[in-house]
């Protein structure tokens, strides 16, 4: 199992390096050679046909395709060549054109929104960038540059079209998560699966116990085996949105989640969540405020809230975006109040597309927070959390996703746990959990709309305690339903 987790671990620290050494091999010749003309950058690799080499020029010289498939080739082409036409704004500009039409706004906005800053003069690139905020929900830009260039007469008739229309309107739906819905938004979602856990209750490995005394270490013969067997997952969510004016969406939802388990009933868990969010933009700027309540439950592990209030804001840098934020978390138990606590902590994050991968994107986070017992009794008293994550989603065709992540975390008690173990050491917990999904939408409808899913997770827990260590291995399948 360690070997499992070892090698695991390496293969997607080597992708998630590998992602970010791209981008970021990208993005520093795009600093370096800011000053030079856009125009002359190349691709390294011929046409295929022994043509002359691809230029961003001579890429947005091309005819504007008429059909879905011409479409389709060019962003192909487009794609291929924008990390060498990562400062040419005209390039910039026809890409985010293209994606636009494709029926993607967001993905358009970012490159669009580029273009406009290293030539802020392009008439088409300005036109582009309101008609994507409108598709977004956001009409007001729209309306100003309809209204600014209404005496123009060098308007191309098809745009004229679309900034003129009978009568303006930008109502139209928007899937929930997207920047600023036209009034409201609602979406729902079912997840059926079912699998095999080879850890059920997340016990340790132990057949016998030292414990300390004062007449010397003792030591137990003790009987500690996992719980392992075949589960059945179910989830339901639903949640809504409301945006009262352009840049400010307000959010609330309802998850309910359940495991089952034939074989080993006493580990069966129910949890339940409700969320509430609000948002805002200036600029290139948001703001965001959150908050949350938890319940956690089963026959084996004593019930508990967790209520939950964070605040962060997030800014535009490049094609990514930094975000900054502060929480506060207060834990309830059912009966053992020793054991409340309110946990306050600061987060840094960063999300940025995959320039190498169409509608891939990979973010980092990075958490610290100290864990204030509300009552002096509990053993190791107040504890230093750090956890760190990392998450890349990459698209595999118009059908496949795979979404992979790491997250690391330990914990650092500030006081002894117990005179009983180790003579009242000071304990230390660290985890590494590594998730990967990969999901199915075929084209047709022979899964009744949905998607079908393969979960894996793999967790492993050391400590310098061997009753808080802990080795889990999770595998699931089934399907899931969103509209």
């Amino acid at each position: 199992m360690r070997l499992l987790m070892s090698v695991l671990a390496w293969v997607l620290a080597w992708v998630l390096a590998s992602a970010l050494g791209f981008v970021l091999t990208a993005a520093v010749p795009a600093f370096a050679n800011s000053s030079a003309d856009p125009a002359s950058a190349t691709l390294s690799i011929e046409p295929a046909d022994g043509g002359p080499a691809l230029t961003c020029e001579r890429a947005i010289s091309r005819p504007w395709p008429a059909t879905a498939s011409q479409r389709s080739a060019y962003l192909q082409t487009m794609e291929g060549l924008r990390a060498s036409c990562i400062d040419s704004p005209g390039f910039l500009a026809v890409l985010g054109g293209l994606l636009l039409e494709d029926g993607d706004p967001e993905q358009a906005l970012i490159w669009l929104e580029r273009s406009l800053l290293l030539d802020p003069g392009n008439l088409g690139a300005q036109a582009d960038h309101a008609l994507a905020l409108a598709a977004l929900g956001e009409g007001r830009a729209l309306e100003q540059l309809a209204k600014a260039w209404a005496v123009r007469t060098d308007i191309p008739p098809a745009l004229r079209a679309r900034l003129f229309p009978p009568q303006l309107t930008f109502a139209r739906s928007a899937r929930l998560g997207r920047t600023g819905l036209p009034v409201w938004g609602l979406q729902r979602e079912i997840s059926l699966l079912g699998g095999y856990e080879n850890n059920l209750d997340q016990s340790p490995r132990l057949t016998e116990l030292t414990l300390t005394a004062p007449e010397g270490n003792v030591t137990l013969p003790v009987s500690s085996q996992p719980r392992r067997g075949a589960a059945l997952f179910t989830s339901a969510a639903l949640q809504g949105a409301y945006s009262p004016e352009p840049g400010t969406v307000w959010r609330t939802g309802l998850t309910a989640s359940t495991r089952r388990t034939a074989s080993e009933r006493p580990t069966d868990w129910t949890y339940v969540q409700w969320a509430a969010s609000g948002l805002h933009s200036w600029a290139w700027w948001r703001t965001h405020l959150e908050l949350g309540a938890s319940w956690v439950g089963g026959p084996l592990n004593e019930p508990y809230r967790l209520m939950r209030a964070g605040l962060a804001t997030d800014v535009a840098a490049r094609s990514c975006r930094l975000r900054l934020g502060v929480d506060a978390e207060q834990r309830r138990q059912l009966t053992t109040a020793s054991f409340n606590a309110l946990a306050t902590g600061v987060q840094l994050g960063a999300q940025c597309p995959l320039l190498s991968v169409a509608g891939g994107a990979w973010s980092l986070f990075l958490r610290g927070a100290q864990d204030r017992p509300d009552d002096d009794t509990r053993p190791g008293g107040v504890q230093r959390q750090l956890t760190a994550g990392a998450r890349l989603s990459v698209p595999l065709g118009p059908q496949w996703q795979v979404d992979l992540s790491l997250r690391l975390s330990e914990v650092q008690d500030q006081l002894g746990y117990s005179v009983r173990l180790k003579s009242d050491a000071v304990r230390w917990v660290k985890q590494q959990q590594i998730n990967a999904e990969l999901s199915y939408r075929p084209a047709s409808s022979i899964l009744g709309g949905a998607q079908a899913v393969l979960q894996l997770q793999l967790v492993r827990q050391a400590s310098n305690l061997p009753i808080f260590e802990y080795g889990a291995m999770t595998i699931y399948s089934g399907l899931r339903w969103n509209w």
